[in-house]
């Protein structure tokens, strides 16, 4: 596996861990305009848009490096997944941010935001999990040991 592809894999766990934390906080305190307007809600925020944008970049570095994987099944849908995820993750990051500096909030936003972001989360679940299944089933050694076990218990 070359690094590019490693290194897809692992801000894809990073993009995870960070948009399920900062959707957490928001989820727990939107609707506390003080506790919602910290340094460290706005520092996930900003995480949001550049790990996810450092995913897209390293997922056209994998396709670059590697174009045998869009002969793969279903690397195209997992790509616009990815697109439109990554573009949402975007949209969530702007209208929070948006929303932050704001004088005026109200509930609306807040509905608003929820939807987004629970949506969000779907797709980022669903890209995670069909790019995992897709190296799954195209991990040679991983097919062969797959093979081993189930020889031996026939």
């Amino acid at each position: 596996m070359d690094i590019i592809q490693e290194t897809h894999k692992w801000t894809a766990n990073i993009l995870l861990i960070i948009f399920i934390y900062s959707s957490m906080m928001w989820y727990w305190i939107a609707n506390d305009s003080n506790k919602i307007d910290n340094i460290s809600f706005r520092a996930f925020i900003f995480l949001e848009k550049l790990v996810s944008g450092v995913m897209f970049l390293l997922g056209i570095g994998v396709l670059v490096s590697n174009p045998e994987w869009l002969t793969k099944d279903g690397v195209l849908i997992k790509m616009m997944l990815g697109i439109i995820t990554i573009g949402l993750i975007h949209l969530c990051a702007a209208k929070t941010k948006q929303y932050l500096d704001s004088k005026n909030k109200n509930t609306e936003q807040i509905k608003t935001l929820n939807i987004l972001r629970a949506i969000a989360i779907i797709l980022l679940m669903t890209v995670y999990t069909t790019g995992t299944m897709i190296r799954a089933f195209n991990d040679r050694s991983l097919i062969e040991e797959v093979k081993k076990i189930h020889n031996n218990e026939n």
